[in-house]
């Protein structure tokens, strides 16, 4: 009975970490074998983040991360890499799906999934220059929080950041050899 009690909580606390998840949690940087890229790549000081959307497909799950909290938390992770343009126009945009996450209901680990598709696309002939969909699970431990709800908001966020993570990677590699677009006066 004691243990029914506790589950009925937790499932009734969870959705309130929807409402503590903050973008600064979110922020990434580029990974190791990548952050060597960044100031060669087409996209150094030339990147914003254009839409950001949510799937609508039946049963996807994305209550945890608003479009507006991911959006902030991409925006400051390109700062924070030195992708984002910021003092002239972006000459590249990045367009984002948020497919999916796959979230546990409870559990003493809470290990979340995130599924997010990612385009970014020369703002000038607004082609796409990269698109990829990425893949990215962050375990919160018990030990890192003991209410579920909080457990379930640190895995969310770490979702978010090792997704984001992946595809400043990804895009840096793909792009390496990309010459960067010239301004048009």
């Amino acid at each position: 009975m004691r243990l029914l009690h506790l589950l009925t909580i937790t499932a009734l606390l969870l959705p309130l970490a929807a409402c503590s998840s903050r973008p600064e949690a979110m922020v990434a940087s580029a990974p190791a074998d990548a952050r060597g890229l960044v100031h060669s790549s087409p996209l150094f000081l030339s990147t914003s983040v254009g839409t950001v959307t949510t799937a609508t497909e039946k049963g996807k799950s994305w209550e945890f991360v608003s479009e507006g909290l991911f959006r902030e938390g991409l925006q400051q992770s390109l700062g924070a890499t030195g992708l984002l343009a910021t003092d002239r126009a972006p000459t590249y945009i990045v367009d984002v799906v948020l497919i999916d996450t796959d979230q546990p209901i409870f559990g003493t680990d809470f290990t979340v999934t995130s599924t997010i598709d990612y385009t970014i696309r020369d703002k000038r002939t607004d082609s796409p220059i990269f698109k990829e969909r990425v893949v990215a699970p962050f375990t919160a431990k018990f030990s890192e929080a003991f209410l579920g709800a909080e457990r379930a908001r640190v895995a969310n966020e770490g979702s978010m950041r090792a997704n984001i993570e992946k595809f400043l990677g990804a895009a840096l590699k793909a792009l390496k050899d990309v010459k960067a677009a010239t301004p048009t006066s």
